[in-house]
């Protein structure tokens, strides 16, 4: 784990990353498309992982023993794992390669252009104090035509 610093929508903390843990994001952004979101943690092979959405990426949420998740805690952040029909397979398992793939099923709704929707998971680790493995990268989609 590797300290860095991170600015979230003008909040500047040391932020506690694994640099290599990562979202990769592919397909258009539109609304009623859906978005591939490959998922990647090195270091953490079969590892389940837990990973949230929110409107800001900021300020980031303290998962203490100096982890922070790069997401502000909104709703979207406290209800996206259960939308399993937006946010699919935003919780579960690694593989042995230590990748998943979840997808966000946009809805097919005009009012939702212009939105930012921020990303970032955790990998659990039971062997550290605040169960937390590693922390993605943050990453984020702006929906459009």
């Amino acid at each position: 784990v590797v300290g860095v610093t991170a600015r979230a929508s003008g909040f500047t903390l040391p932020v506690t990353m694994e640099p290599s843990a990562s979202i990769a994001i592919s397909g258009s952004p539109r609304p009623g498309a859906t978005l591939t979101l490959a998922l990647s943690d090195p270091g953490m092979p079969s590892a389940l992982y837990a990973m949230h959405a929110s409107l800001m990426n900021g300020p980031p949420i303290d998962l203490g023993h100096g982890d922070w998740l790069p997401l502000a805690a909104d709703t979207l952040f406290f209800v996206s794992p259960s939308l399993t029909g937006v946010f699919e397979n935003f919780y579960g398992a690694l593989d042995a390669r230590a990748a998943a793939t979840a997808r966000v099923r946009i809805p097919p709704d005009a009012a939702l252009l212009g939105l930012t929707i921020h990303l970032a998971f955790a990998s659990i680790d039971l062997s550290e104090p605040n169960a937390i493995g590693h922390v993605s990268a943050p990453a984020n989609f702006q929906i459009s035509n």
